[in-house]
């Protein structure tokens, strides 16, 4: 396993790494900038705010009770979001090195490092998850799965295979989390090479089909590209999902993207067209600071058109000038 700056192979490693994140001063450390800016913006929970949720009364220190799993990398989204340290198809398209990952082995692997029996929760991360096998051999490892909540975040573009919908009737819960940062043309800019048609149509095919232990969730990652067309994602949302007596329930959460693509730094022009719009509410609360412009956002967005053959500008031509 790699937390990021070292490799953690035995048990010793793990009571040094987690001995090591207990001194942290989560206000003084950079490393803990994420989660406190998201906390300030209140767009959503923060993960270790979130993390505390699945921890029992009767856990001891060092308990899995919170597992992310991420042992495939195979993606066939080249989201605007990402990059190829979690997608198979940014690296195809870069032209860098694929890495194949042997799932079996990595499942074993965490299984002789942490005692999958104290844990309570477990999410699984790609890639695309619905490409891998991951969450079917869980099964092999976890001795009474009826106490373990499950989650697993997808692009929606793939429709899971009938031994995955088996394997999610034996888990205590399952939560399904679906990344969608717009409609139409929009989601297809920022979730490329994906079909919002297609997607949609799995979303609506499984909340009829999935076994009732499973609920779905949306989750929309802010970005300075789509943060003044929030509106026109909610009513989607509320007229297809919240409104609709006969789905189960979707939740809504958002969250702000990282990187070159954060909602964190935007533009004065943008900042005025987000706040003209929404005011003080979400999802203006997730500015914090204004620069002159974005010409390192506008140069990264290029280079993707040059690629891709598309036209940023078209797609979200009410904010083309102001970033």
């Amino acid at each position: 396993m790699y937390d990021g700056e070292q490799v953690v192979n035995t048990r010793e490693d793990i009571v040094q790494w987690r001995n090591s994140m207990n001194e942290i001063d989560s206000y003084q450390e950079p490393l803990c900038n994420n989660c406190n800016y998201v906390e300030r913006s209140q767009v959503k929970d923060s993960r270790r705010q979130l993390s505390f949720q699945y921890v029992p009364d009767n856990a001891e220190v060092g308990d899995p009770a919170w597992l992310e799993i991420q042992t495939d990398l195979t993606c066939n989204g080249g989201c605007v979001t990402c990059g190829p340290w979690h997608s198979s198809y940014w690296a195809q398209e870069l032209g860098q090195p694929i890495k194949i990952s042997q799932r079996e082995d990595s499942l074993h692997k965490i299984s002789e490092l942490v005692d999958l029996q104290r844990t309570n929760h477990v999410v699984i991360l790609g890639g695309e998850p619905f490409l891998s096998d991951t969450d079917e051999r869980l099964l092999d490892y976890i001795k009474d799965p009826s106490k373990v909540s499950l989650q697993i975040t997808t692009n929606g573009s793939v429709y899971p295979n009938d031994k995955k919908l088996e394997s999610w009737k034996h888990f205590k819960s399952v939560l399904l989390n679906f990344s969608i940062d717009g409609v139409g043309a929009r989601f297809e800019y920022l979730r490329y090479p994906l079909k919002w048609t297609r997607v949609e149509q799995n979303m609506l095919k499984l909340d009829h089909e999935a076994s009732a232990n499973v609920r779905c969730k949306i989750n929309h990652t802010l970005t300075s590209l789509n943060l003044y067309y929030f509106d026109e994602f909610y009513q989607w949302y509320q007229q297809r999902w919240a409104a609709d007596p006969h789905c189960r329930g979707w939740a809504l959460t958002t969250t702000p993207a990282s990187g070159i693509l954060s909602p964190q730094i935007v533009s004065k022009t943008l900042q005025q067209l987000v706040h003209n719009r929404y005011g003080q509410q979400r999802p203006a609360t997730a500015i914090e600071q204004i620069v002159p412009s974005r010409t390192d956002l506008r140069a990264f967005l290029h280079s993707i058109d040059q690629r891709r053959g598309l036209d940023w500008q078209q797609t979200f031509s009410e904010i083309a000038q102001a970033l």
